[in-house]
């Protein structure tokens, strides 16, 4: 379809051309506009009642139960039509990034649901990682609405161009993470062997930037 190759081309003229803007309308008429905006509608339930959810969870409030019902019927109804898309598309499927990001998440977001309580941190990653994708999917699925849709078109070709550098941003990730971790391991050990305890956090940022503490090691 010309709207497809005009919404992957880099010519914004394009976009905001008036008979592009009459075939978008003629597109989305009637039926698949009702249904695009009952998805966002869909999206958005599920995405409150998430937010709900976690936060009420980490301050120990009750309110998270009374969400649950709505954040499980969301989250099926969000995988069922995810891989109803995969059979439809199959292979294509996978060339677009905000594909693979949906399903990513809803796999996490069905993934934490059996972890036990007890697995506290592990569990807190998750969810930091999936509320994040989500509320940044949720921005995406917004590109058909009137006023401001370009802009998030615009905007997701920009963070999917960023990702070709996430490799190296990787890599330096790993490197500082890596020497942070054996320094803060050397001044630990270090620090027993002399004190019989351990550093405070701001001591070990002196060391780490070269500054020792004026601490006698007697």
């Amino acid at each position: 379809h010309p709207l497809v190759y005009i919404s992957k081309s880099d010519e914004s003229s394009l976009i905001k051309h008036k008979t592009t803007k009459q075939l978008l309308e003629l597109k989305w008429r009637y039926l698949p506009r009702t249904l695009y905006f009952l998805n966002i509608l869909l999206y958005l339930i599920f995405l409150v009642t998430y937010t709900i959810r976690i936060n009420a969870r980490y301050k120990n409030c009750k309110i998270f139960q009374h969400v649950d019902i709505f954040y499980y019927i969301a989250l099926s109804i969000l995988f069922i039509l995810e891989i109803l898309e995969l059979l439809v598309k199959r292979k294509r499927y996978f060339y677009s990034m905000q594909n693979v990001l949906e399903i990513t998440n809803i796999i996490f977001c069905l993934f934490i649901i059996p972890i036990r309580e007890q697995d506290t941190g592990f569990k807190s990653s998750l969810h930091s990682f999936t509320i994040l994708a989500s509320y940044i999917i949720f921005m995406f699925r917004l590109d058909l609405v009137p006023v401001f849709g370009l802009y998030v078109i615009a905007l997701r070709r920009v963070f999917i161009n960023s990702l070709k550098i996430l490799p190296i941003f990787f890599i330096l990730f790993v490197g500082f993470l890596a020497s942070f971790l054996f320094r803060s391991d050397y001044v630990r050990e270090q620090n027993l062997k002399n004190h019989n305890n351990t550093l405070k956090l701001n001591e070990q940022m002196d060391i780490l930037t070269g500054n020792w503490p004026n601490t006698s090691f007697d």
